[in-house]
């Protein structure tokens, strides 16, 4: 090649490059300006550690600090407003840090997508670890595993309205979860209608008592004397366990200190599955009917599709069960199976409906109230 083209090449200039490049370029370099001067605004979350009163000194050593995500809206460093708090229960053998994955829900993504939307009103979301030595709590307050139902309503809210610019009344508070977490946030949501405003279950467990379901994986764990043997046995065994732990601790029966609502022969035990009853969805509900306060808004759902077919059977149940005690609530059915449409579901339904519901509380009012 001569100098002269060599030359040539390099002092290329755009008077040498097609027109269509050109514009190209100037479009491109427009966008990369204006994404530079108003990028989308996002959420941030971030990670603390919350220490509970109400899970010191359990009985199986677990940690009374516990790990918290919370998803804080675009604006949230930039004035002084005060915001709503959805409390997002997990669900069995799960942590908090759950619903940050994307192949489930994805939480902050749907947050910021919302908002952007202008789909839902901003609101702090706080994610707690409920994961105990049995795979999960179930949100009980249990004398062997703990408080962790005074955890939540207590510890939890009391540190979050603490150091957080929430609004700090009960207006402003919904509470929601899937599988154990669904069941937990509606047995916490009626049990607590004074702290909470709005509760939504999504494939809730643990609605009604059924021997079928219940009675192999109890015979089978009564075989078992170490904990590892439990694990070992089984997913059934194993939340059989986790359920005893939460619903019928016995400090004086090893080697598990719970009792079982079955015999070793299969044979139901009837103070026990008493103590049974009076945890499940159905019997919280007839409760929730006779008493005052009310929740503001109400909601489950359930994908038909659900491999446990026991959670469709007492989501069914427990809509019946409602509208026959007068109780207003919101129920719905999906194709799905357990964990598939989460995120969509969380995205479509869960979210507006606690944005619909905590949004009648004004700003002033909560002002005014965490001023006392």
């Amino acid at each position: 090649m001569s100098s002269f083209a060599s030359n040539r090449l390099i002092r290329l200039s755009t008077l040498d490059l097609p027109i269509y490049l050109i514009t190209a370029g100037l479009i491109l370099a427009l966008a990369i300006a204006t994404l530079a001067r108003d990028p989308k605004p996002h959420g941030q979350v971030v990670a603390i550690t919350v220490h509970s009163a109400a899970l010191e000194n359990n009985r199986v050593k677990d940690s009374p600090d516990r790990a918290v995500s919370i998803y804080l809206p675009p604006d949230y460093d930039s004035g002084s407003r005060r915001y709503p708090v959805l409390y997002l229960l997990h669900g069995y053998t799960g942590d908090e840090r759950g619903w940050m994955n994307p192949s489930y829900v994805g939480l902050p993504e749907i947050m910021d997508r919302l908002l952007q939307q202008h789909a839902i009103q901003p609101m702090i979301v706080v994610m707690p670890n409920s994961f105990n030595r049995f795979g999960g709590s179930f949100y009980a307050n249990s004398s062997l595993s703990g408080g962790w139902e005074d955890f939540i309503v207590r510890d939890l809210i009391s540190y979050i309205d603490a150091h957080y610019r929430t609004q700090p009344q009960a207006g402003s508070r919904g509470i929601a979860g899937h599988s154990m977490g669904g069941y937990g946030a509606l047995r916490i949501g009626m049990d607590h209608p004074e702290v909470f405003s709005a509760a939504y279950g999504m494939s809730p467990c643990c609605s009604y008592w059924d021997e079928q379901q219940d009675r192999p994986g109890v015979v089978k764990a009564q075989r078992a004397k170490t904990l590892n043997e439990i694990f070992q046995a089984g997913m059934g065994p194993q939340v059989d366990l986790a359920l005893a732990a939460a619903f019928s601790p016995d400090l004086a029966n090893p080697p598990f200190g719970v009792d079982w609502p079955f015999d070793a022969k299969g044979q139901p035990v009837p103070a026990v599955v008493v103590r049974w009853k009076s945890n499940l969805l159905d019997e919280i509900t007839a409760h929730y009917a006779a008493g005052q306060p009310r929740l503001h808004a109400l909601g489950f759902d359930v994908g038909r599709f659900d491999e446990n077919s026991d959670i469709v059977t007492g989501a069914r149940k427990l809509d019946h069960e409602m509208t026959r005690l007068g109780i207003p609530h919101t129920y719905s059915e999906y194709n799905g199976t357990h964990n598939d449409h989460i995120g969509e579901r969380m995205e479509r339904v869960v979210l507006p409906f606690m944005s619909t519901a905590l949004s009648w509380q004004s700003s002033s009012s909560a002002a005014k109230e965490a001023d006392r």
